[in-house]
């Protein structure tokens, strides 16, 4: 029996005795329930949830759409604490951290697969139905909220732009004129945790009313940095909402409302890294397996630059330069292929790490929201403006180790005892050659960060007609404005080392700045819209829907790449050195929908659907390339936007007196163009892919006996990429015996070449001797401007390949029962469990890239008074402490091809006190 097996049985187990026992109460507290003099008389039945899919208010049951709905109330119970919760709860959704800036939420196989500053996500996310670009709404978690929906499928009609997968609207309450009321938690868990919410709804006159809300967080780290000896990945954030509303009639409503989220932490970005350790070189990690394992630093740029510096400045000037010091390794550990990450300690546990240096995290974000809606009476106007900004900065460790050698003791000596390593300088990027130096040291060090500074405007404005004859209808206008400043860093002890040694022989060598940079200062976005809705009751049972919308974007991006590329003492702007590459692209389509919904008369109420929908998702810039070399041969200057033309059917119902709710869903997708990427030469190279998306969901709720509530779900889909084929990075050769890999020693990148030159091109000079340097290392440009058989590389055929991130099939089953303590006091015991298939991080589906099934075990027990006046709540989340991964990222080769592993939250447990006024 597999790890996974054994995961399973366990936690099927753990399940199966939750539920016996809700089960086992049931029966009890039924039983007691028939003889109490307190017998509530009233049949329970499920809750009616009234949702906005389709921009009006209507009941879950009527809306043609496949949408989940939780109340606030339902977040608590399901432990829905933020987005990533949402995955174990909405059929066929799937959430995992990105590498960089953000986050990847995916909704039938379809989210964020292509990375670009000027990109986009084909799940648009909403903020009391603003569309927010760049969210930082997965970061904190949801408090006073009074609905969230997840809208599945193509939104292409009424839910903006790109909402190609679908849409998710966190909707908050607003303050309300009946009374004053409030409430407080306070909470403590494992981790030191402690949380504290408040809200307070005061009423002042008959018009208007103010309310308050926020939310405080901090706990320890749950991954123990055993270098430093501090645990990271802590939460230190709080977030605060204020609202006013007025309504001076029962036609009229006017809310102004605005949220700020704030959080300094040290949160990690990465969860883990993994290799395999290559022990020559060419790879850094082997593409065969993930292992816990330093990488081979030999394959990287920066091992590269210091292991054949001088080899390289002799090419450079054709005059030996006996005066640069080689480094970092002694002659004899560079003739057997040791690097010195060699006895780098890596931590077999997720949640272990040994690092130089410990993640700093930075972000806050504002939103503002303003809407105003009036009833005419056969028409109802809508309004919502707001505006958004973030900041973020995140710095991690880049290799996840300490070297395990010192660098060369000559070196060292000739910096005084200590190789520096660069602090961002973002206004002169001269780093350490302008003496911002975060540290000297005799190891190797590196860190990356990621920034941003975003902000947006938008406004939208609808026409809702609410006539008694049989025809209706909805339109509207839309316009967003937004503007994105993204930087990448890569800074290393080796590439500092590199940049000062050389900078005495400026103008011959670029010396500035002495790290990678991708600056993007502006990727900005102006997006307007028209659409509209027409709706024809042709009979008093069935619906026909056809709506169109034209969407107009333009696209600007203002960024450059930039290592060694400006001499000391040149301003990095001048126009003679890496210039901004600025440009701008414009897309203009239409999408729409059409289809009908019909009430068939089944059940006490049932409604039968199915529609035709068009999305649409802008393309973007590919970053700034150096078009000359092989590897971007052919790569286009901007990709293009995807289309999916999506059929769906589905029936909703309720039967058995309102006990039961049964939901099923069935759609096809025929997708163009999807965007996907892959890291290149320090680079997110785009492309497009065709794939057909298939699948069926089922969503159920039932209540068989009085405060007995169990809720289900199972999800099948499908994923195949069609007649495309691509090169994979972590392995050019594509397997190939024929092809072998080499290290281009100029750049860091890896080429291939056949085989069979492998000799001659050793003869020549112009592949180094494997046996002596480990490797293969080579010059891969000087290959190809003397004949030799060398490319970028084979590509894989991936036809039929599923994409990343879509297991086949996942299930989830809830189980909650209340009892009854006399009449003053409930009690509510509730348990969760979500399984989810294997599934592929990449679209190469190698054996490296499948990530094996998971599940989750919640559980909570609640003591409450009958009127909600107080509650006593204990939870515990992942309760069997799983390792379950979400998502991963390849590097590229010049980084040696690690893998950086993002995983849900080991088990956290706590008790939450609250009370309501």
């Amino acid at each position: 029996m597999s790890s996974g097996d054994h995961i399973r049985v366990r936690c099927a187990a753990a399940l199966a005795f939750a539920i016996a026992s809700t089960f086992a109460g049931a029966r009890a507290g039924y039983a007691a329930q028939s003889t109490a003099a307190n017998t509530p008389k009233d049949t329970q039945v499920i809750d009616i949830v009234i949702v906005t899919a389709q921009r009006r208010e209507e009941n879950l049951i009527d809306v043609p759409i496949a949408v989940a709905a939780f109340s606030g109330e339902a977040l608590e119970r399901r432990q829905i604490d933020q987005a990533t919760d949402l995955q174990l709860n909405v059929p066929n959704v799937s959430f995992t951290k990105t590498n960089f800036t953000g986050s990847n939420f995916q909704i039938r196989g379809i989210g964020v697969s292509s990375v670009a500053a000027s990109g986009d996500s084909g799940v648009e996310q909403h903020f009391n139905s603003m569309p927010v670009k760049n969210p930082r709404l997965f970061e904190t978690e949801y408090f006073d909220v009074q609905r969230v929906e997840v809208l599945r499928g193509p939104q292409g009609t009424l839910y903006g732009r790109n909402a190609t997968g679908g849409a998710v609207n966190v909707i908050a309450r607003k303050p309300e004129t009946k009374e004053f009321d409030g409430s407080v938690e306070l909470e403590a868990g494992n981790y030191n945790a402690l949380k504290a919410k408040g809200v307070v709804n005061i009423p002042l006159g008959e018009t208007v009313a103010v309310r308050f809300a926020g939310i405080s967080f901090n706990r320890d780290g749950y991954t123990d940095n055993l270098a430093t000896g501090n645990d990271i990945d802590d939460r230190d954030q709080w977030s605060a909402r204020g609202a006013i509303r007025f309504t001076p009639s029962e036609a009229t409503d006017l809310t102004l409302m605005v949220n700020h989220y704030d959080e300094d932490s040290h949160r990690s970005r990465v969860t883990k890294q993994m290799c395999h350790h290559d022990p020559n070189g060419a790879f850094g990690c082997l593409p065969d397996t993930l292992g816990f394992e330093a990488g081979n630093m030999r394959g990287t740029l920066g091992g590269i630059l210091a292991e054949w510096g001088p080899l390289l400045l002799d090419l450079g000037d054709g005059t030996p330069d006996g005066t640069f010091a080689g480094f970092p390794l002694p002659p004899a550990l560079i003739n057997t292929g040791t690097d010195i990450n060699t006895g780098s300690p890596v931590p077999h546990d997720l949640h272990k790490t040994f690092a130089e240096y410990d993640p700093i995290y930075k972000a806050d974000e504002t939103v503002a929201t303003l809407e105003f809606s009036h009833d005419f009476g056969p028409m109802t106007l809508t309004a919502i403006g707001g505006y958004q900004e973030t900041t973020f900065l995140s710095q991690t460790d880049y290799n996840w180790t300490v070297a395990g050698l010192p660098y060369d003791g000559p070196a060292v000596a000739a910096f005084g005892g200590g190789i520096p390593i660069s602090e961002i300088d973002a206004a002169t990027l001269l780093g350490s050659l302008n003496g911002h130096v975060r540290d000297v040291g005799v190891f190797s060090r590196n860190y990356d960060q990621s920034d941003q500074d975003a902000h947006q405007w938008s406004a939208e404005v609808r026409l809702n007609s609410e006539f008694d004859g049989p025809w209706n209808f909805q339109v509207g206008l839309f316009y967003l404005d937004s503007d994105d400043n993204t930087n990448y860093y890569v800074v290393t002890s080796e590439l500092d080392y590199w940049a000062q040694v050389t900078a005495p022989f400026t103008p011959f060598l670029n010396s500035a700045p002495p790290y990678y940079i991708n600056a993007t200062p502006s990727a900005s976005l102006k997006s307007s819209a028209a659409f509209g809705e027409l709706y024809w009751d042709a009979t008093e049972k069935m619906k026909w829907t056809a709506g169109l919308r034209f969407t107009h974007d333009e696209k600007g991006v203002k960024d450059r790449q930039m290592l060694f590329s400006v001499p000391v003492g040149v301003p990095p702007t001048s126009t003679a050195f890496n210039d901004f590459r600025v440009d701008e692209t414009t897309f203009n389509e239409f999408t729409g929908r059409f289809g009908f919904d019909l009430k068939p008369g089944w059940f006490e109420d049932s409604t039968l659907y199915a529609f035709y929908s068009r999305g649409y998702k802008a393309g973007g810039f590919n970053p700034p390339l150096d078009r000359s070399l092989p590897q971007f041969a052919g790569t286009p200057e901007v990709y293009d936007p995807e289309f999916v033309n999506a059929f769906e059917v589905g029936s909703k119902n309720v039967l058995a007196g309102g006990r039961v709710q049964a939901n099923l869903t069935a759609f096809y997708y025929k997708y163009d163009a999807l965007q996907v990427s892959k890291i290149v030469s320090r680079t997110s190279v785009n492309e497009n892919v065709d794939a057909d998306i298939y699948g069926l969901e089922g969503e159920f709720v039932l209540s068989p006996v009085n405060d007995l509530l169990i809720d289900a779900n199972f999800a099948y889909l499908k994923t195949k990429i069609k007649d495309f084929s691509s090169i994979d990075p972590r392995d050019p050769s594509n397997g190939n015996p024929d092809l072998t890999v080499l290290k281009d020693i100029t750049d860091g990148s890896n080429c291939v070449l056949a085989t069979n030159e492998l000799g001659t091109a050793q003869t020549v000079g112009l592949v180094l001797p494997v046996a002596a340097v480990g490797g293969p290392f080579g010059f891969c440009g000087a290959l190809a401007d003397n004949g030799f058989s060398v490319s970028d590389g084979e590509a894989a055929n991936l036809d039929g390949n599923s994409l990343q991130g879509t297991p086949e099939w996942s299930f989830k089953v809830g189980a909650q029962y209340t009892f009854h303590l006399g009449s003053s006091m409930n009690l509510t015991t509730r348990a969760d469990y979500y399984w989810r298939d294997s599934f592929y991080a990449r679209i190469f589906n190698r054996p490296i890239d499948k990530i094996d099934a998971w599940d989750v075990v919640n559980a909570q027990v609640e003591l409450a008074s009958s009127n909600n006046s107080w509650f006593l709540r204990g939870y515990v989340y992942n309760l069997l402490d799983d390792d379950n991964i979400t998502g991963m990222y390849v590097t590229d080769a010049s980084s040696g091809l690690f893998t950086n592993v993002f995983a849900l939250d080991p088990r956290t447990y706590g008790v939450v006190l609250g009370f309501r006024f």
